[in-house]
């Protein structure tokens, strides 16, 4: 039986915590880069989607729900070689915005990118590839 105060059982949980956070990151690269749509407008936001284009036309649309006031939209995509991740929606007036969130991403890549439409129809965009956020990233 191992005594819960010596230094063998602080190195098992140290070394169960660090296996865990290790395959969190594992998991997270699978799942490609996290894109997610705030509508900070205060009027629903329409037809949201989001494309990831790549090289020669090749690419896939994601389309999301209708955004109310103060909601977010949360897709999960995966860039080809030598794409571009943009996404797409009509404000209250029937407008139709197309705003780039990744200029460039190859297959394989990980992280986030999240677009705020604020209520001046202003997009701010950041976006951070990697995943070193491990299972925190899936919140």
């Amino acid at each position: 039986m191992i005594n819960p105060r010596s230094g063998a059982l602080r190195f098992l949980v140290a070394v169960g915590v660090l296996l865990v956070y290790a395959l969190g990151i594992f998991v997270r690269q699978r799942y490609g880069i996290r894109v997610e749509i705030r509508n900070e407008t205060g009027e629903m936001v329409r037809q949201v989607s989001v494309k990831v284009g790549g090289a020669g036309g090749r690419g896939k649309t994601y389309v999301l729900a209708d955004l109310a006031p103060t909601a977010r939209a949360r897709v999960y995509v995966q860039p080809l070689t030598e794409s571009d991740i943009s996404f797409k929606f009509t404000d209250a007036t029937g407008n139709v915005h197309v705003d780039t969130l990744v200029g460039y991403a190859e297959a394989g890549y990980c992280g986030t990118a999240t677009s705020t439409i604020s209520s001046e129809k202003k997009v701010e965009i950041t976006s951070n590839l990697g995943c070193w956020k491990s299972w925190l990233d899936f919140i």
